[in-house]
């Protein structure tokens, strides 16, 4: 008796609408990314937004915090207030007009406008730089910032991240089984490394093969 063979099971769906299926299996990546780590979502998110935008995902914590007026407050607790909205395209860009009307959407119908508002594009290629500048000019008024990333970029910025977290075994699976969804689909142009752990990362580490 030869045994059972058990093909791969990926968690990333890899049928049906292909368009349709990564935006999914993006938000599943993502939210999975929290539920292992919500520190570790909140590094990667800021991770793939440029300099000038700060991502905060977790409360903050302050004693003895002074008002203007009313004294001091003994505790306070804050979660600052953010939305993101992904747009993911398997190949080329979308319409600028098409972008800026989710930004000016969202805007009008929040009752209560949110501190930091992201709009990440996400495809094979990115936006000129010049059209980037545009779109941020036109979805500003709505306090919105724009970023323009590939899924070559996406899986870079994980594979960093878990490069810092080289023993978290769910980190690691993660990368990996997205890597794989990503690979299997066309989605990413360059060789992407799938970083090692636990007893293989300290053998590449002693060996020099990694």
């Amino acid at each position: 008796q030869g045994g059972v063979y058990m093909s791969f099971i990926n968690p990333f769906q890899l049928y049906s609408e292909k368009e349709n299926t990564t935006t999914n299996n993006v938000l599943l990546f993502l939210s999975n990314l929290y539920r292992i780590d919500s520190k570790i979502y909140e590094l990667f998110i800021n991770s793939i937004l440029p300099e000038n935008i700060n991502y905060n995902a977790l409360p903050v914590f302050e004693q003895q915090k002074k008002q203007k007026e009313g004294g001091i407050i003994d505790g306070y607790i804050e979660i600052k207030s953010s939305k993101i909205i992904i747009e993911t395209k398997l190949d080329g860009t979308d319409s600028k007009n098409k972008l800026i009307n989710y930004c000016k959407n969202a805007f009008e119908k929040s009752e209560q406008h949110s501190e930091t508002n992201i709009l990440i594009h996400i495809s094979d290629s990115t936006f000129d730089e010049n059209i980037i500048k545009f779109i941020n000019k036109k979805i500003g008024i709505y306090n919105f910032d724009f970023v323009s990333i590939t899924f070559s970029e996406l899986l870079s910025s994980l594979q960093e991240i878990t490069e810092e977290y080289p023993f978290n075994e769910e980190l690691y699976s993660l990368s990996k089984d997205f890597y794989y969804y990503c690979s299997s689909m066309n989605l990413i142009k360059n060789v992407f490394r799938i970083v090692p752990c636990n007893k293989s990362f300290e053998l590449n580490k002693k060996y020099r093969l990694y």
